[in-house]
């Protein structure tokens, strides 16, 4: 079965085979090592070329994670044309090249954001780790460069608590589901309190350059790290985003060439550090555990369900009866996302739960109908979306898109999550309620006529959506021509309008 995530895609023109080369002197390695283009960087690489399409194609996804958190502030955001990538396939190669090309020690590191003049590139290299281990490396140090080219005098402690926010996003549906507070980290950073391991915030809001070199060398990069990411994590996501206000607008004057004392006071007020570290600590203790990795996994493991049993006209009405189903069949799934081979089978009950679900939430998914679904089970009948909630502050959905006569789950986060969320119902088929109960059915309506922009900013048409399916949309003009654009071809605004479209009115 084929699962489809939406997400704008870039592709990668590679134009011949690059073997895994030996290592070389950098003067050579950069003269012979070609350099291509995808939508957003320039990359020089001597990786494998499917290893090379696949990071290139997240690494375009990845930039477009960061540009639509920075879209929504009123900065200027500029950048170059292109940005520079240099992945390497050994270590020995990246030493050599940082030294001839950056004239940058790279020992002990595994990934760069250099500035030379104009210039700041992204560099790392693979060695024996996966594609997947490398992919958190490279959203950290991408989120280095891309900030760069935005801010100014942003402080250590912002700056790396927001690469490591970054570093941690999941690839969902081409964009990075951001928030995830692991289980693993929730412990380490409650040990650190206990242990008085904690650098107090008066202190950490200060730390220069020279100190956080010193703590990294001393082996105390974990920890300091972590608190950085801690910190940012409660401005952004904490008592349901009530400082987020607050800290996006802490960026815009960063942006505005405001130095950061003045803007983190301008933006927060003159802050009482004992009270901020009190609430931060908070912040540890009450935020439940999440892991996005293992929620996506069993989504697919329903969907997989649920597309098997609906081949044989078995349409569940509920997750209870969905899990029946496939209990009595023994349903098994084989995965490979993120890097993982796993079988899934439906005789272990923990995969009908929503991971770390909080205890106030419904611990298991949500089925749930669309409105206007044709009453009484057939083939061709959409299926059910699927929720999971309880993950703050993450909404997780699949919503289902026809390919041919078939269905296949569109992965969603994010507000195309929440839209699916904010129609959810009583999970139960239409064709079971009481008729006297059920109202009668209005025909969704045809969207209405909009303004739509092209990704450059260059172009603008009115017209409404007539269909959106295999990543192009079918716009149709007042007067009723039709045009289809490809997503990739239309500004965010209009990406996320098509993100949350369900056949009816988004």
């Amino acid at each position: 079965m084929k699962f489809a995530f939406i997400g704008g895609l870039a592709s990668i023109l590679l134009t011949e085979t690059l073997a895994v080369s030996q290592p070389m002197d950098g003067q050579t390695w950069l003269a012979q090592t070609p350099i291509y283009r995808s939508k957003y960087y320039a990359i020089q690489t001597d990786l494998e070329v499917e290893e090379a399409k696949k990071l290139a194609v997240h690494m375009d996804a990845t930039f477009e994670s960061y540009m639509r958190l920075f879209l929504k502030l009123p900065i200027r955001v500029t950048r170059p044309s292109t940005l520079d990538l240099y992945l390497f396939a050994n270590q020995r190669d990246y030493l050599n090249v940082l030294t001839t090309r950056f004239k940058n020690d790279g020992t002990g590191s595994w990934g760069k954001c250099i500035t030379m003049g104009r210039r700041i590139s992204l560099v790392g290299w693979r060695g024996e780790h996966t594609a997947e281990e490398v992919k958190p490396l490279l959203q950290h140090e991408g989120f280095h460069q891309v900030s760069s080219h935005l801010f100014s005098d942003t402080p250590l402690w912002a700056e790396e608590g927001m690469a490591e926010l970054f570093e941690r996003g999941v690839m969902v549906g081409g964009e990075l589901a951001l928030g995830e507070f692991s289980i693993h980290d929730k412990k380490r950073l409650q040990e650190l309190v206990q242990r008085d391991q904690v650098i107090p915030f008066d202190r950490f809001f200060a730390i220069d350059s020279e100190e956080w070199s010193q703590r990294v060398r001393a082996a105390d990069a974990g920890g300091i790290y972590l608190q950085a990411w801690s910190m940012v994590h409660f401005f952004v996501f904490a008592d349901g985003g009530k400082y987020e206000k607050g800290y996006l607008n802490f960026l815009v004057l960063l942006n505005r060439g405001v130095e950061w004392k003045q803007a983190f006071v301008t933006a927060f007020g003159m802050p009482d550090f004992d009270a901020m570290q009190a609430k931060w600590q908070e912040h540890i203790e009450k935020t439940p555990p999440s892991d996005y990795r293992e929620t996506i996994r069993r989504f697919e493991f329903l969907a997989a369900g649920v597309a098997d049993l609906q081949q044989r006209d078995i349409y569940p009405a509920s997750l209870d009866e969905l899990e029946q189903e496939l209990k009595k069949a023994s349903f098994t799934h084989e995965s490979n996302l993120f890097g993982e081979p796993r079988r899934i089978s439906a005789l272990d009950p923990a995969v009908f739960e929503v991971p770390y679900a909080t205890e106030t939430a419904d611990r298991k998914f949500v089925l749930d109908y669309p409105r206007g679904a044709p009453a009484g089970p057939r083939r061709g009948t959409a299926p059910a979306n699927m929720l999971a909630t309880g993950l703050d502050p993450q909404v997780f959905a699949v919503t289902w898109r026809r390919q041919g006569n078939d269905y296949e789950p569109v992965f969603l986060i994010g507000s195309a999550a929440q839209k699916v969320l904010a129609l959810a119902k009583k999970p139960t088929r239409p064709d079971e309620r009481d008729a006297e109960e059920r109202p009668a059915e209005k025909p969704p309506q045809a969207p209405e006529l909009r303004t739509w922009t092209s990704a450059n900013g260059k172009y603008t048409t009115l017209a409404r959506l007539k269909d959106y399916r295999d990543g192009v949309a079918q716009l149709e003009t007042a007067d009723g021509a039709s045009i289809p654009v490809p997503y990739d071809k239309l500004s965010p605004v209009d990406q996320r309008y098509l993100d949350g479209w369900t056949g009816g009115t988004p």
